[in-house]
């Protein structure tokens, strides 16, 4: 069976992004970019992402809560077959990029919830400059 191999992003909704990744830099030591900040963790093939959107962002349309969770998975494709095999609500098929495989699902409280297959190098390349708790 396909599985979660741990957590890949918080994505959240503000008036302001640009004014919140300042505060969070000036604050917090973030090292934000226009993503957000990636944290790197030792041991494991990606990094977590911390990403604040514009309210109101496309990103959450159809969604109740202006909030969404990515999991990184093992085997995207599988999973998305077996979500589709047991009724749950699919909110984007699998896209692909360079750095991995995405789509989005809504759980039962109708929250986004984006499932990411990283491409552990491609991705590593794209945020070297990550900071590091």
């Amino acid at each position: 069976m396909a599985k979660v191999l741990g957590l890949g992003g918080i994505f959240f909704q503000v008036p302001n992004p640009e004014e919140t990744r300042k505060w969070y830099t000036q604050n917090l030591g973030f090292n934000c970019d226009s993503y957000g900040t990636s944290f790197l963790n030792e041991g494991i093939d990606a990094h977590e992402v911390w990403c604040p959107f514009k309210e109101n962002d496309d990103y959450f349309k159809g969604s109740s809560y202006p909030i969404a969770i990515n999991f990184r998975v093992d085997n995207l494709d599988e999973l998305i077959s077996e979500l589709k095999a047991k009724d749950i609500a699919i909110k984007s098929d699998v896209k692909e990029y360079e750095y991995g495989k995405f789509a989005q699902i809504f759980d039962l409280n109708n929250i986004i919830v984006e499932l990411w297959e990283v491409y552990p190098k491609a991705y590593s390349t794209m945020v070297q400059g990550a900071a590091t708790p």
